[in-house]
């Protein structure tokens, strides 16, 4: 062996040597570019290499926290699960969208928040739902949706007891209450979903190629879609197109000489149901989080009405609550480009379009609850001056008081006392629930 492993070796023989490991990797880097692009030409070879050259991201993927997994959740509510002791009862329901981590899948759960009893589940084959779909970038290139990696992202119910689904970087499907796929969208949606006044669907979705040329790499050009209950694509707006040509050219491009591919990141679109002296029916609220910018257009026109950058920093999520007022969740901080600051919570603000006054709610409520989610996260208002906030980065659901006590909590934990993510969880008024609530009871499901 000692001889074999210190032969002397003629030059040539490692220069031909050297020669073919060239042309081997060359051809190695063909065959799994191809099957990274979607393509087949290779057949189980190209499946063979892929594999081999996605060995360091799984072993990076096993040496990393479950995904699934709240991302600090597990240092704040390990061990604990479920509604806390001393819920308060509370009216109406909550369309609980939460990663179950006993079952390795994400549920959405219709909950009775008199009693917080689940009075129906949706637990989501994501795997076969998403067959024969193609994920966007965000799962990575060749990636599929299975169930153990899926997360049902602001569901919507139909009045029948359907729902529409999608993650962050994913087609939409519209799945029935006995769980089987209506149809599918293979367009690339994200974040919110809400229904307009006529009935469609008001969405975000990535427009691909971008409407706008871009110097600072790939432009990721978000477009308010609205999408029919059949899954059909009825209007489609890019947002970066809407600042150009409504005078907003410096909120896309003069914000920095860095180059962002990613630089407006819209994650709202709350469709305005009711005439009113600061807006008209059909008009949308969009927010686009990567200019800390929340803007009122109008489709009918292609006109921006209002548009404010600020106080608020990195938002999600905006509600009306009358003519003319908005509530923003606020995350109140950018982790892209400074560490979140010690003692900064998450804030609820009302906004009056008409002055542009805004005022927090319950500051100091936040604070005492410390409610601190870096990412996503949610605020509903309901009707009887609670609030219902969803902090994601944890996995806890908080109800809080008109004086800014705790009504009540909900943490997702699993019986291995983890903490999972939450899904954009939705509040119903008592009405709304009652309606979806004996729609599905209607629903017979045997074959």
């Amino acid at each position: 062996m000692e001889r074999f492993l210190f032969r002397k070796v003629e030059l040539w023989v490692v220069g031909v040597i050297l020669i073919f490991t060239l042309i081997g990797a060359v051809v190695f880097g063909i065959i799994v570019r191809n099957r990274a692009l979607g393509h087949d030409r290779f057949g189980i070879v190209g499946e063979a290499a892929f594999a081999v050259a996605s060995i360091p991201s799984t072993v990076r993927q096993w040496s990393r926290t479950d995904p699934m997994r709240a991302r600090e959740g597990e240092s704040r509510f390990a061990g604990l699960r479920g509604w806390q002791n001393g819920a308060q009862p509370l009216p109406g329901y909550l369309l609980l969208s939460r990663y179950d981590g006993d079952r390795r899948g994400h549920s959405v759960e219709l909950v009775d928040l008199s009693d917080f009893s689940t009075e129906f589940t949706w637990a989501l084959d994501a795997g076969t739902l998403f067959e024969g779909l193609t994920p966007g970038p965000g799962y990575g290139a060749g990636s599929k949706i299975t169930t153990d990696r899926f997360r049902a992202i602001h569901p919507l119910p139909f009045p029948n007891g359907d729902l529409l689904i999608k993650d962050h970087s994913s087609p939409a499907v519209r799945v029935s209450a006995c769980g089987e796929r209506i149809w599918g969208n293979p367009r690339i949606f994200h974040h919110s979903s809400e229904f307009g006044p006529e009935g469609d669907i008001w969405i975000p979705a990535i427009k691909i190629p971008a409407s706008v040329p871009w110097s600072g790499g790939d432009l990721t050009d978000d477009s308010i879609v609205r999408l029919t209950p059949q899954g059909e694509i009825k209007e489609e707006y890019s947002v970066s197109r809407l600042l150009l040509e409504n005078g907003y050219e410096w909120l896309l491009s003069g914000m920095g000489g860095e180059k962002d591919s990613d630089p407006i990141h819209m994650n709202d679109i709350q469709p305005v149901m009711t005439e009113g002296t600061a807006w008209r029916r059909g008009d949308l609220l969009v927010s686009i989080r990567h200019r800390s910018a929340v803007f009122l257009f109008r489709p009918s026109t292609g006109k921006i009405l209002w548009l404010k950058t600020g106080p608020w920093v990195f938002q999600h999520d905006i509600d009306i609550v009358g003519d003319g007022q908005v509530v923003i969740f606020d995350n109140a901080m950018n982790p892209k480009l400074m560490p979140v600051p010690e003692g900064r919570f998450n804030r609820v603000l009302h906004v009056d379009l008409g002055s542009n006054a805004v005022e927090a709610y319950q500051p100091e409520a936040f604070a005492a609850a410390e409610i601190r989610t870096v990412h996503e996260g949610l605020a509903d208002q309901m009707p009887d001056g609670r609030i219902l906030v969803e902090e994601e980065n944890f996995g806890r659901i908080i109800v809080l008081n008109a004086d800014g006590s705790v009504a009540a909590e909900y943490i997702n934990g699993a019986d291995d006392g983890m903490v999972y993510r939450l899904g954009w969880s939705r509040y119903m008024s008592q009405a709304e629930g009652d309606a979806l609530r004996a729609a599905l009871e209607a629903v017979s499901c045997d074959e």
